[in-house]
């Protein structure tokens, strides 16, 4: 019988350091992709305002070195993530929860940035047409 609870315990204990894993991850991630974010509303400023584009291609480099930064943890975490998929199933339902809440919200902030460059792309041509 002990030996049943310490097996539990040891899942137990393998999905807090799954769970912990990947919501510090995603944690990280959203941090990056927030200042994605402001970076690419400062560019639609730069637009707007008829910046120059070496101001844009700083603000450009700035989101490939946050977004280079996150396929980085993303590559850093990949065993996480197949020991995630393998025993997903096994995981407590808050487990799951948690881990499904903390997806959303980085897929709701990448929604929010894919709408804010689509809006650039359309004041970029806007502005290259009275060029």
């Amino acid at each position: 019988m002990a030996r049943l609870s310490t097996t539990s315990d040891e899942a137990a204990a393998q999905e807090q350091r799954l769970l912990n894993n990947l919501l510090g991850l995603y944690d990280e991630e959203s941090r990056l992709y927030h200042q994605v974010l402001a970076l690419s509303r400062q560019q639609g400023d730069i637009f707007r305002n008829s910046g120059s584009f070496q101001e844009v291609r700083k603000i450009m480099e700035a989101k490939m070195d946050r977004l280079d930064e996150i396929a980085r943890l993303e590559a850093a975490e990949g065993q996480t993530r197949s020991l995630w998929e393998a025993s997903k199933e096994c995981w407590s339902s808050t487990a799951r929860a948690q881990l499904h809440d903390a997806l959303q919200a980085v897929g709701a902030l990448i929604e929010e940035i894919l709408l804010c460059e689509g809006e650039n792309d359309r004041l970029l041509l806007q502005q290259t047409r009275k060029m």
